[in-house]
């Protein structure tokens, strides 16, 4: 791919101001459904709803911090066991 353009580059750094703008608008704002202490590690399952489809994601806070443990889940149960498997990764 060769340079880029004044005017494409013009162009990206406009469509950039957008996306950030949509983004400050239109926050999503966690909604934690669940939340359970594994081994010493509070997991929190957060479920989100995109262009119709439900997702899900976890949360690993411990005692140093917190982390995204699942970013993104299709089921509920598939986003509780990643997120056990990321601790038991972390922690052995």
């Amino acid at each position: 791919m060769g340079p880029v353009s004044a005017r494409q580059n013009q162009f990206l750094h406009a469509l950039i101001y957008a996306l950030k703008l949509i983004m400050i608008l239109t926050p999503d704002f966690p909604h934690i459904i669940w939340s359970f202490t594994y081994r010493g590690w509070r997991l929190e399952v957060h479920q989100t709803e995109d262009e119709g489809q439900i997702l899900y994601s976890v949360w690993a806070n411990y005692d140093q911090g917190c982390a995204v443990a699942v970013p993104c889940a299709l089921t509920r149960e598939d986003a509780i066991k990643r997120g056990k498997n990321y601790v038991d990764f972390r922690l052995n």
